[in-house]
């Protein structure tokens, strides 16, 4: 029984020892937005601004209001997400993000998408 356990220290040893030498870091460099995030995000913020005006002037109801405002943020999110990792590929294909996020480990494209993209609706109720 104590011979299976040293094997299996070792095992775990090596795990360690390869795992921290193919290691992977990153840095707020790292995080890429695609170029068009400023303006997409602006002319969001615009379309919202005209709801919260047609609601205040009552052209829209209140629960109008919140589905429109939903949709127009979430195509927005949508969109971001989809030109992800074509910016990647484009920009540096060899980006930690990048590869943490397409190579099947436990990162995944949803969350690299809230680091460089949008972090998605929030209710606050």
């Amino acid at each position: 029984m104590a011979y299976k356990s040293h094997i299996m220290h070792q095992v775990k040893a090596l795990g360690f020892q390869r795992a921290t030498a193919t290691s992977i870091s990153l840095g707020i460099d790292d995080l890429l937005t695609i170029p068009s995030k400023g303006w997409l995000v602006q002319d969001t913020e615009q379309q919202s601004f005209l709801l919260e005006k047609n609601h205040h002037y009552g052209n829209v109801h209140v629960v109008e209001k919140l589905r429109q405002s939903i949709e127009i943020w979430y195509a927005t999110s949508e969109y971001l997400r989809q030109e992800m990792n074509p910016n990647f590929w484009m920009t540096d294909p060899s980006n930690p993000v990048h590869l943490m996020s397409f190579s099947g480990a436990r990162e995944n494209a949803s969350q690299v998408h809230q680091f460089v993209g949008m972090r998605g609706l929030m209710s606050d109720f």
